[in-house]
């Protein structure tokens, strides 16, 4: 089966697979759904080419990884298998596993699997961690005394500690 093409008032949508489980566009205009069983609901310019790939909306985004899914936004690319991004622009979450859940020029590297972003302009530096420009903890909240799990904060009398 070959590019199946639809045009409705000036808007050109593209579903292509090589057989019959082809994507599914809803909305929007020159959005591509091209991977088996994805799918492209609005925004323009769009490209889910992977299988089962979801975008939301927005402009110009990218699920190319399988499984990955762009909620929204301007220029993302959500490359990794199972990667995520929830919005922003010009994110990029190329490791599997992987989410940027929004802000600016983010990237997660394709070798820093199950890492997330919060924040912009963050580049990752290793697989599983948080990268965030900052981070609030409520105190009153930790826990009080050492609970012995390597990593884990701790609030010693208004003093944070990390368990080794």
């Amino acid at each position: 089966m070959g590019d199946i093409s639809a045009s409705d008032n000036l808007t050109t949508n593209t579903l292509s697979a090589g057989d019959i489980r082809v994507g599914k566009i809803t909305g929007g205009y020159s959005n591509v759904a091209s991977g088996v069983n994805s799918a492209v609901v609005g925004g323009s310019t769009n490209q889910a080419i992977a299988q089962k790939t979801f975008i939301g909306g927005g402009k110009s985004n990218t699920a190319s990884g399988n499984y990955a899914t762009v909620g929204g936004g301007k220029s993302t690319i959500a490359a990794g298998t199972y990667s995520f991004i929830g919005g922003g622009c010009a994110n990029q979450a190329a490791a599997d596993n992987s989410s940027v859940i929004g802000g600016a020029s983010n990237i997660i590297g394709v070798d820093h699997c199950h890492s997330v972003i919060a924040g912009s302009n963050i580049t990752s530096v290793s697989a599983n961690l948080l990268h965030a420009n900052g981070l609030f903890l409520k105190a009153s909240t930790l826990p009080t005394s050492d609970p012995a799990v390597a990593g884990v904060v701790w609030n010693d009398s208004g003093t944070l500690k990390i368990s080794v």
